[in-house]
């Protein structure tokens, strides 16, 4: 009997304790803190911003955005908490310069609720200005040479130069750091009709652009409705005579008729390069002012210092040459003034001995053009006046340097009193 009662209780006992271990099961808890953080605007698309920091006592958490101003600015792993950026255009702080929203942290059936706070810190925007480029130009510039340059500016990094589209196409070239403006020069033809060109270029610092227009326009030198006057024309046609009207004759000392570029016998005069000349006396024909034109048929028959037209003494000084044209011993051909005093040169590089060039130099608006056969060549900048004396104006030499004479044929030398068009100097080349 005692036995028995010592079963029982032990049994009852054992009921008791398992019943109490049902009754104190472990609950799951979610613990999750707020979120906040400052970052720079304009951030990149899926950037990483940050983790929301939760806790569970057992197994894992579901993450999950339930609302966001503005709306679809943030995304959310739901596994790991990390915040990314969804729609970067929407960090602008001076658009949305706090971005918010709320999140919810799930274990099971137990939650809880974060907030999501983004402050975005105002960085200084990139900003590109540019100017419309207008460019004025004389004619046909020079293979390659810079007509003017893209005025820009950035607040920070570099710029980039582009050119969007051109008309007529193929004509500019612009660099793409510095913005210089260059032109492709092919012929003479490409501008035929052109009186202008234009261009749209774009200036760049990363994704910010301007977008500006050039235009260029191509100023005649000429006046085309004024026939220019022959104020001294020598066609060498057995003799040095003047045949522009004007009775400016040469003396010859020393060159030889001989035939021209065409054929022609005696229609030419070839020089020794040693002390040959045709010399003309001084007149007011011959003293050139503002606008003129020289040009001259050579023959060079060896890379030296040729005089082909001078007018004028000393090389430098007050009373030094007024103009010329000349070929040099470092195979240049060369349009010379002085004014002032001071010597001003436009020279193209390069010469052949046994060929024809025609020569020619325009003077106009206080600019040089150097022209060899149907091309410019060179333009070049002059200031001040030209000054005279009564110096002749020596073909084939000049005064007191018989070593500068000219080896070789000259003809046709011909001085205008007005800028020749290019139409004109083409057509003369030609024919």
């Amino acid at each position: 009997m005692k036995l028995g009662k010592i079963f029982l209780l032990t049994f009852i006992s054992l009921l008791f304790t398992c019943e109490s271990s049902n009754d104190d099961s472990v609950e799951i808890t979610v613990s999750v803190s707020d979120f906040e953080t400052s970052i720079n605007e304009n951030p990149s698309a899926n950037e990483s911003i940050g983790f929301i920091n939760a806790t569970t006592n057992q197994g894992n958490l579901v993450y999950s955005i339930i609302e966001q101003n503005p709306s679809n600015s943030i995304s959310m792993n739901s596994s790991t908490g990390e915040i990314t950026v969804a729609n970067p255009n929407l960090f602008d702080f001076e658009t949305n310069p706090q971005i918010t929203g709320t999140v919810k942290v799930i274990n099971g059936d137990i939650s809880d609720i974060a907030f999501i706070t983004i402050n975005l810190i105002d960085l200084e925007e990139i900003t590109v200005t540019a100017t419309d480029l207008e460019i004025d130009l004389s004619q046909i510039p020079i293979e390659n040479e810079i007509i003017g340059q893209v005025i820009a500016e950035t607040n920070e990094g570099n710029l980039t130069f582009e050119i969007l589209n051109q008309s007529p196409n193929e004509i500019l070239q612009i660099n793409t750091t510095t913005g210089e403006l260059h032109l492709v020069y092919f012929n003479n033809s490409v501008f035929t009709g052109n009186p202008f060109i234009t261009a749209s270029v774009r200036v760049s610092n990363g994704n910010v652009y301007q977008d500006i227009s050039v235009v260029v326009n191509l100023i005649p030198l000429c006046d085309s409705n004024e026939d220019p006057q022959l104020l001294a024309f020598y066609p060498m046609n057995s003799n040095a005579s003047d045949e522009s009207g004007f009775n400016n004759n040469g003396n010859v000392n020393g060159p030889l008729l001989t035939n021209d570029r065409l054929g022609n016998s005696n229609s030419a005069y070839h020089f020794d390069g040693n002390d040959d000349e045709i010399r003309i006396p001084d007149s007011n024909q011959l003293r050139l002012t503002n606008e003129f034109t020289l040009m001259a048929w050579v023959y060079p028959e060896e890379i030296k210092t040729h005089q082909i037209i001078r007018k004028g003494t000393a090389v430098n000084g007050i009373y030094s040459w007024p103009y010329g044209l000349s070929l040099s011993g470092t195979n240049e051909i060369i349009f010379s003034i002085t004014t002032d005093g001071t010597l001003t040169q436009a020279r193209k590089q390069g010469y052949n001995i046994n060929e024809w060039y025609l020569i020619t130099g325009v003077f106009k608006n206080q600019k040089l053009y150097l022209y060899v056969n149907d091309e410019l060549s060179a333009i070049e900048d002059v200031d001040g006046n030209f000054n005279y004396d009564d110096s002749p104006l020596l073909i084939g030499t000049r005064l007191n340097l018989p070593s500068d004479t000219f080896k070789g044929i000259i003809d046709d030398v011909r001085i205008y009193d007005r800028a020749l068009c290019l139409d004109d100097i083409v057509e003369i080349y030609s024919n």
